[in-house]
């Protein structure tokens, strides 16, 4: 097999598994609201920063301040619930679980899928025959 096909089948397994395993703020927002009182851990109805990386240890600074509407690098419960209604993205606040991880499991199969059929192609391709 040519270099070319081995560049070609690299790239569309690149394309096709590239899909976004990071938490997305609005996943943030939901276990922090979920978790508030945990995580106030100084019960002065705010969260700071430090406090959420105390528990949820992969939320960083950008997608913290997202949350934050006025500016004092703290996050009240309606800021984050102000949040959540702006940007949830699956289902219901009580059924979110279960319509994100359907969700997720669709895109999944399409991924799958969409690579089987991209492999297919590239198996059958013709391979271009060099005369000297």
């Amino acid at each position: 097999m040519k270099p070319v096909y081995y560049i070609a089948i690299f790239l569309v397994i690149c394309v096709s598994c590239s899909s976004n395993n990071n938490q997305q703020p609005i996943d943030y927002a939901y276990a922090i609201n979920d978790n508030f009182d945990i995580i106030d851990s100084n019960k002065d109805s705010y969260v700071t920063l430090q406090e959420a990386q105390a528990v949820l240890p992969g939320l960083d600074k950008d997608k913290f301040l997202l949350m934050d509407y006025d500016g004092d690098q703290q996050l009240s419960l309606s800021e984050v619930n102000q949040f959540i209604e702006e940007n949830k993205t699956c289902g219901s606040t009580l059924r979110r679980g279960i319509s994100c991880t359907s969700q997720r499991i669709e895109n999944w199969i399409t991924d799958f899928i969409t690579l089987l059929f991209s492999l297919a192609l590239l198996w059958y391709l013709p391979v271009p025959k060099i005369t000297k």
